[in-house]
C-alpha cells in the first residue's frame, strides 16, 4: 500500500492510499528518518545511551542538575576482565559519540594512552554502528584513527565498539600510573579515550612521560570489572552491583561526569571513612601503615570542605589510596593516589600532597585543560590552592611551603624559563622547578596585585563558568580581567 498525501485529493478508482495532511506526512517522514539513523543498543548494559538517570546516584543532590546538561558528552560502556596475576586485561569498549562541533567529522581519533606509559594496548577489532572498519595507528601507536563511511554531521551520534587487550607494565615508567608492582595494580587510562579537537582537527600529540597525558572531555562511564576476589578494587565513581564465585568477583560501576575512569587493585589494605555533607570520604593504606590513617582522613576531610567553598564537590565518594607510585601523588576523578613512602611519617609532606591532589578535583576534573600544551593551568593553580588551604588551616606552615618552592625555583639552572610552555619543553628537573615552583609565585603575585579575596572570587567564577568544559589560558585570563573591571 502506498502512503502519500494529496491536498484536497480524491482517491483514484482501483488505488488504495491514506489521505494524509502535509503535517502528518512530515511527522511520519522524520520518524522513518530518525529510525534509520538509530544507533545500536549497548551489548554490555541494559541502559539506553541518552539515559542519564542512573548517574544521579553518583552525584550529591546539588549537582544532579548536571545531568540535564552535557547532552553531547561521550558515554563509555566498559567491560574489563583481569587475569589472575593482574598483568593482562581483556577489554571491550562501546562509546556513544556525538558531534558537538559545527562541522562534519570524516573520522574519529581515540587516544591509546597505555602505549605512551610503558604498557601495551592492542586493538583487535573496531565497529562503527555495528559495521567493521579498518582503523590506522598514528603518533607512535598512541592515536587510533577510525574512518567513517559518511561524515558525522553536527549533533548526530554513532556508536564505536572496540575490542582490545592491555598488557600491563611492571616498570616505573610515567611514575607507575599504569603498572602492576609491589602487589598493587594501578590502572590508569585503560581504555581507548575519545580525542579532543583544536581548530576542528583531532589532537594527536605524543604525551610526555613528565606530565599528565590525559586531555579529555567530561564523559559518563558504566564499567563492569571481573577480577580475582582476593583483591580489593577501588575506582572512580560508585559500585552498583556485585556478583561472584569462589575465585572471581564481578563489580559494576557508574561514574560521571568525569574525565577518566581509574581502578586500583590491592591486597592487605585497611581503611577509615567519614562524611562531608553527602560525600563519603575513604582513606586506604597498606595494613602496615594503618597508624597514618587518621591523619590522612582528617586532612582529606578538611581539604574537601575548603575547596568546596570555591565550587561544590560533585560526587558522593572521594577516595585517597596509598600506592607505590613514583610521584608524590597522582589525581583521577573522585580518587587520588599518594605514594606509600609519605605515610611512614604522616606529619611530614603527606598533608601537603593530599591537599594538592584533592585540589585537582577542581583544576583538572571539574575544569579540564590541555595538560600536554598548558600544564601550568592546572598544576600552578593547584599549587596556589594548596597554599590557600594552608593559610586557612595551617598558617604556621604556609611560609615554609613558600620557602621550599622558592628555593627550588632559585636553584634551577633555567630560572627564567616561562611557566606557560608545553610539557616537552622542560626536562625532568625544570618541569617541577618552573611549572610547580615558579608557577606558584605567579599566582602569589596575582594575589598581591588583585588582593587575595578578589583572586578567590575570580577563581570561583572560573570554576563556575568553565565547569565540565576544557578551558584555555585565554579563558582564565578573561576571567581574571573581568574580575578586575
Amino acid at each position: 500500500m502506498k502512503m502519500y498525501w494529496k491536498e484536497g485529493g480524491r482517491r483514484k478508482e482501483g488505488e488504495s492510499y491514506f489521505l494524509l495532511s502535509p503535517s502528518s506526512f512530515l511527522l511520519i517522514f522524520f520518524f522513518l528518518l530518525s529510525s534509520s539513523l538509530a544507533q545500536p543498543s549497548s551489548t554490555l548494559f541494559p541502559y539506553t545511551w541518552n539515559d542519564r538517570n542512573i548517574f544521579a546516584q553518583n552525584l550529591i543532590t546539588e549537582s544532579e542538575g548536571i545531568l540535564e546538561q552535557l547532552a553531547g558528552a561521550p558515554v563509555y560502556h566498559l567491560e574489563w576482565k583481569l587475569s589472575d596475576d593482574l598483568f593482562k586485561l581483556d577489554g571491550k569498549a562501546e562509546i556513544f559519540v556525538t558531534n558537538t562541533s559545527s562541522v562534519p567529522w570524516n573520522d574519529l581519533v581515540f587516544r591509546l594512552y597505555p602505549n605512551a606509559l610503558g604498557s601495551s594496548m592492542i586493538v583487535n577489532s573496531v565497529l562503527v554502528d555495528g559495521l567493521s572498519v579498518t582503523p590506522s595507528l598514528e603518533s607512535e601507536n598512541t592515536a587510533l584513527r577510525i574512518p567513517l563511511s559518511q561524515p558525522l554531521a553536527s549533533t548526530q551520534s554513532l556508536v564505536i565498539s572496540i575490542a582490545y587487550t592491555l598488557a600491563v607494565s611492571e616498570t616505573i615508567e610515567a611514575y607507575g600510573r599504569l603498572a602492576r608492582f609491589e602487589n598493587v595494580l594501578s590502572l590508569a587510562h585503560a581504555y581507548p579515550t575519545l580525542g579532543t579537537l583544536e581548530n576542528n582537527q583531532w589532537e594527536t600529540d605524543i604525551p610526555s612521560p613528565l606530565g599528565d597525558p590525559l586531555v579529555a572531555d567530561a564523559a559518563f562511564f558504566i564499567a563492569r570489572v571481573t577480577a580475582p576476589n582476593i583483591y580489593t578494587l577501588i575506582t572512580t565513581g560508585q559500585d552498583i552491583n556485585h556478583t561472584g564465585t569462589d575465585n572471581q568477583q564481578t563489580i559494576e560501576y557508574i561514574a560521571g561526569p568525569a574525565r577518566d575512569f581509574y581502578l586500583a587493585a590491592m591486597q592487605h589494605y585497611t581503611f577509615l571513612e567519614t562524611m562531608v555533607g553527602e560525600t563519603k570520604i575513604r582513606s586506604f593504606v597498606p595494613t602496615r601503615l594503618a597508624f597514618s590513617l587518621q591523619r590522612s582522613l582528617s586532612t582529606t576531610k578538611q581539604a574537601l570542605e575548603f575547596f568546596s567553598t570555591y565550587y561544590p564537590y560533585p560526587y558522593r565518594e572521594f577516595d585517597v589510596v596509598a600506592v607505590p607510585v613514583q610521584a608524590g601523588g597522582v589525581e583521577y576523578p573522585g580518587i587520588v593516589n599518594i605514594t606509600n613512602g609519605l605515610y611512614i611519617n604522616p606529619f611530614g609532606r603527606l598533608n601537603t600532597v593530599i591537599v594538592h591532589e584533592a585540589g585537582h578535583q577542581w583544576s583538572f576534573n571539574l575544569v579540564g585543560n590541555d595538560q600536554i600544551e598548558d600544564p601550568w593551568l592546572d598544576e600552578a593553580l593547584t599549587q596556589y590552592l594548596t597554599l590557600r588551604y594552608q593559610e586557612t588551616y595551617e598558617n604556621r606552615f604556609s611560609q615554609g611551603y613558600l620557602d621550599y618552592w622558592e628555593q627550588l625555583w632559585d636553584t634551577s639552572q633555567e630560572p627564567n624559563t616561562p611557566i606557560g610552555l608545553p610539557v616537552d619543553s622542560y626536562n625532568e628537573s625544570s618541569y617541577g622547578e618552573i611549572v610547580y615552583g615558579k608557577g606558584l609565585f605567579f599566582f602569589e603575585a596575582l594575589a598581591q596585585k588583585m588582593g587575595k579575596s578578589e583572586l578567590d572570587a575570580a577563581l570561583k567564577s572560573y570554576f563556575s563558568n568553565y565547569a565540565w568544559k576544557l578551558a584555555e589560558p585565554k579563558d582564565f585570563q578573561a576571567t581574571l580581567e573581568s574580575s578586575c573591571s
